[in-house]
C-alpha cells in the first residue's frame, strides 16, 4: 500500500477508535485477541487489511472498497492540484522531538533534504516536520512535510512558523493578528479519549526574528521528479472559533457555555467507562455495548439537528474585519 494511503488510512481508523468509548486495549483484546495492536497503530504501524475489518467490526463500522480506478479518481476530483518536485534542487528539511510545555518546538533533528517544489519562488523556504499533538487538530500530522516560505504574507486563519529574537521556534494557528503582533494557538493534549484544549501564546512583532508561512503540506516525503497532491486547505472549525470569540474577545457568556460543553463531554466519557465496565464484567455483550453508544449517537445528532433547524431562520452574527499582514 502507498505510504500516504496507508497513513491515512490509520489516521481514519484511530480518529474512529478515539470516540469509542472502549479503550484501547479493549478494542485490541474484542478484535484481534492481543492488547497492542492500537498502540502498535499509534506507533506508527500500517493496519493490514483482516486487521481493519476486525476492529471497525467491534467499532459498529462498515469497510467500503473501492477499484483502484474508481479511488484514484476521486482522488483527481476532490484533491488539490499536484506539485511537481526538482530532480535537482532540494530544500532543507528541519524537524524536532517534541513541544514545550509553554509551546516552544524542541529538541531539533539533523537536517535533511527533500526535493524543492518547481513552482517555488521563496529561496528561503524549507521543509518542516513538526511533532505530533499540538497542531493535529489544525490539520498538522506527526508524518506531514509542511513546505514552509518566509517570504509569504501572514494572514489570520492560516499557520505560521516563527522564531523569536531568543532563538526559541514555534508554530501554530494564527488566531488573530494587528499591527502589535499575533495570537499563536495550539492544542494540548486531552485528557483519556478527551477533546484537545486550545491555548495561546501572544507574540509581539518586536520579540520576532523570523516568520514564515505554511503555504503546502504533503502526507509523504517529495521524491525527485515526482508529482505529489498537497492536504487539502484547513480552515478552524466551529468549536475553535468559539473557543477565540469566547477566549480572545473575552465572551464571558460563550466562555460559560465551552465549560458546560466539556463537562457534559466528561459526563459521556463516564457513561462510556461504565459500558465498558459492563462489557468487562459480562452484564451485557460487546455488540449490545455498540448498540449503546449507537443509539446515543443518534440521540445526541437529533438534538443538534433540531437546534440547527431552529437557527436557520436567525440571521448570522456580524463579521468584524481583523487586520491582514501584507509582508
Amino acid at each position: 500500500m502507498h505510504a500516504a494511503r496507508a497513513h491515512r488510512l490509520r489516521k481514519q481508523l484511530l480518529t474512529l477508535i478515539d470516540e469509542s468509548p472502549l479503550k484501547d486495549r479493549r478494542i485490541s483484546m474484542l478484535a484481534c485477541g492481543s492488547p497492542d495492536t492500537i498502540r502498535n497503530f499509534r506507533r506508527g504501524a500500517s493496519p493490514r487489511a483482516d486487521t481493519v475489518e476486525k476492529l471497525c467490526r467491534v467499532l459498529g463500522m462498515e469497510v467500503r472498497l473501492e477499484r483502484r480506478g474508481e479511488y484514484d479518481a476521486a482522488i483527481a476530483k476532490n484533491g488539490q492540484p499536484l506539485t511537481r518536485f526538482h530532480t535537482t534542487a532540494a530544500l532543507q528539511l528541519r524537524s524536532w522531538s517534541c513541544w514545550n510545555r509553554d509551546g516552544a518546538l524542541s529538541g531539533p533533528q539533523p537536517p535533511g533534504s527533500a526535493p524543492a517544489p518547481e513552482d517555488c519562488g521563496d529561496p528561503h523556504a524549507f521543509y518542516a516536520r513538526l511533532p505530533p499533538g499540538r497542531l493535529e487538530p489544525a490539520g498538522i500530522d506527526a508524518e506531514d512535510v509542511c513546505l514552509v516560505s518566509p517570504c509569504a504574507a501572514l494572514r489570520p486563519d492560516t499557520r505560521g512558523w516563527f522564531r523569536k529574537r531568543n532563538g526559541s521556534e514555534t508554530a501554530g494557528w494564527i488566531a488573530a493578528m494587528d499591527t502589535g503582533g499575533f495570537t499563536i494557538a495550539g492544542w494540548t493534549a486531552g485528557k483519556g479519549n478527551g477533546t484537545p484544549t486550545p491555548v495561546h501564546e501572544r507574540l509581539s512583532r518586536d520579540e520576532i526574528g523570523d516568520r514564515g508561512a505554511i503555504t503546502a503540506m504533503y502526507e509523504a516525503l517529495p521524491a525527485p521528479g515526482a508529482s505529489l497532491g498537497p492536504k487539502a486547505p484547513w480552515e478552524p472549525g466551529p468549536a475553535a472559533t468559539l473557543w477565540r470569540i469566547a477566549t480572545l474577545e473575552n465572551n464571558t457568556r460563550l466562555a460559560g457555555l465551552l465549560e458546560e460543553i466539556e463537562q457534559n463531554e466528561a459526563r459521556i466519557r463516564k457513561f462510556g467507562d461504565l459500558i465498558q465496565g459492563w462489557i468487562a464484567s459480562r452484564a451485557i455483550s460487546p455488540r449490545e455495548g455498540v448498540i449503546i453508544v449507537t443509539a446515543l449517537d443518534h440521540r445526541i445528532r437529533q438534538v443538534l439537528r433540531r437546534m440547527e433547524s431552529e437557527n436557520t431562520a436567525s440571521p448570522p452574527p456580524a463579521r468584524h474585519d481583523r487586520d491582514c499582514d501584507h509582508r
